[in-house]
């Protein structure tokens, strides 16, 4: 494909065109396009009067936000959306590590520059694709939170508090988004949700048709000096976390993991070697 990002200077276009530049035909110079472009993609601080967009749309270019174009390009995936106000990317960022660990090939996509990686996104032939779904605006042209762009099979929710007030000025309409994305969970997908957020536990908790409801808490274990002590079925195994909420994160993480046939064993063995900064 021959695509032009609007937004360079934005982290996520930035990494995402680096990730698509080997295989797909990138630009970012606003005289750049013609009309063989097949898309024009935006980011959240692009402007409708931008010379590349006022002439994308004269052309009758697709424009695409990066959800949208993270949709396309992975359509035939199975999608996982990673969500909520805190600890998401903790969480992705775990379970693409026990995967690797363990030889499945996965895709990824963060929102922001996650620990251990030296890129955030990645775009292959692998089947599957995790995606730190995020509640900001899709583009000056779309106002819906973009994990609703993406269309997700699996979707995960840590916990909520108040964020982006500028676009839901009270607490019940940020809340309201999340509920949106549990009730887009199609027939036979899943919805995994932290029991500990009373919120999160009431979206998490309602009846959906044909929907795979699934609670998790934080991982039973001790901390004690940056180091958690938790049981495994072959003892005890020393993680490298600091807090409650990474407990609760792996918590999560290991919910998930399950439903991707990842074994106790195997995750106990990955996890010793993860590092949460």
């Amino acid at each position: 494909m021959k695509l032009h990002f609007t937004s360079p200077e934005e982290y996520t276009s930035q990494e995402l065109a680096a990730a698509l530049s080997s295989t797909h035909e990138i630009t970012s110079a606003p005289d750049a396009i013609d009309k063989f472009y097949d898309g024009l993609i935006v980011g959240v601080d692009t402007s409708e009067d931008q010379d590349d967009v006022v002439l994308a749309k004269e052309l009758r270019i697709a424009i695409y936000s990066i959800p949208e174009i993270i949709y396309y390009l992975c359509e035939d995936k199975q999608r996982i959306v990673i969500t909520g106000t805190h600890g998401k990317s903790t969480l992705a960022a775990c379970v693409i590590h026990v995967l690797n660990s363990v030889n499945k090939e996965v895709d990824f996509f963060f929102g922001s520059k996650s620990s251990g990686y030296t890129t955030s996104v990645r775009i292959s032939e692998a089947p599957l694709i995790i995606i730190e779904g995020s509640a900001n605006r899709c583009s000056v042209f779309d106002d819906r939170p973009q994990f609703l762009r993406l269309n997700h099979h699996v979707a995960l929710i840590t916990q909520l508090e108040h964020q982006y007030e500028d676009l839901y000025p009270s607490f019940d309409e940020y809340v309201r988004q999340f509920d949106r994305l549990a009730d887009a969970t199609p027939k036979g997908g899943s919805l995994i949700y932290c029991e500990e957020d009373n919120l999160v536990t009431v979206i998490g908790g309602k009846e959906r048709d044909d929907v795979r409801s699934i609670p998790y808490t934080s991982h039973p274990g001790e901390i004690k000096n940056g180091v958690a002590t938790v049981e495994s079925q072959n003892g005890k195994v020393n993680l490298n976390v600091s807090s409650d909420y990474d407990l609760q994160n792996i918590g999560g993480a290991w919910t998930l993991l399950k439903r991707l046939s990842v074994t106790e064993e195997q995750f106990y063995k990955a996890m010793e070697s993860f590092e949460i900064n």
